[in-house]
């Protein structure tokens, strides 16, 4: 609201009525895009050799669970990550690299965490405004540090000319959304407990149904998995850390 507010209220001014209906109606429109019926573009049905992995597994998340097949199925995407997941109103998805990799216990674990947020569903894509502010204030920022030793390589005033235009342009930006950045920076990280409670939640239901060691172990793999040039996941660290107690 911090950031969507201000921007109705700016284009109010310009298009009554419309003007501030406007960033309302795309905000909730990205957010309720992954309740859209999917196309076969993004999701598709597993292939035969997908299918033979994925079809004990899931067949027992939904003997597990008392589920009838039925109301339930599980489709693929194909972006290379390892257990990345989700849910639509149509089923399950989890990625192809889950479905080929994953030993058929932890897969059974990842597939009852998905079937989990079903019944536990966030709307956590709410806050894509504030994602969307951050990663541009960061896309300004961050070439500044480089450009700066390059142009002290050059030694030539063209490079420290850029360099002053960059800073210029990323210090003009963020003191126009200071106010909204600093705002839903404080609210994300009061709300980090309310999101992470969605991801718990969903653990909890695989670990009702007797996965929960499987699920910590597919955890710790995404983690063992996840490249040294780059930071572990915050959400995947405190993710493990619950589950090792609960089942401690």
């Amino acid at each position: 609201m911090a950031i969507v507010g201000p921007v109705a209220v700016a284009l109010h001014l310009r298009w009554p009525v419309w003007g501030a209906a406007l960033p309302f109606l795309l905000w909730w429109t990205v957010a309720l895009l992954p309740y859209r019926p999917r196309s076969k573009t993004s999701h598709r049905e597993p292939d035969g050799k997908e299918l033979a992995r994925l079809a004990d597994p899931w067949r027992h998340v939904l003997q597990r669970a008392a589920l009838d097949p039925r109301d339930h199925r599980v489709l693929l995407t194909d972006r290379d990550r390892l257990n990345a997941c989700a849910t639509t109103g149509h089923g399950i998805v989890v990625t192809a690299r889950s479905a080929r990799t994953l030993p058929p216990r932890q897969l059974e674990a990842v597939l009852a965490h998905e079937l989990g947020h079903r019944f536990t569903a966030s709307f956590t894509r709410l806050t894509w405004p504030s994602r969307l502010l951050w990663w541009t204030l960061s896309a300004l920022w961050t070439p500044v540090g480089p450009m700066w030793k390059r142009a002290v390589e050059w030694h030539r005033p063209i490079g420290f000319l850029l360099v002053f235009l960059l800073a210029a342009l990323a210090t003009a930006v963020t003191v126009i959304v200071v106010v909204p950045a600093a705002l839903t920076h404080a609210l994300h990280r009061a709300a980090r407990p309310l999101t992470d409670r969605a991801e718990f939640r969903a653990d909890d239901f695989a670990v009702r149904l007797g996965l929960g060691p499987d699920l910590l172990a597919a955890i710790e793999h995404r983690l063992e998995a996840t490249p040294s040039d780059k930071p572990l996941p915050p959400r995947l660290l405190r993710r493990a850390e619950r589950l090792r107690r609960r089942l401690a």
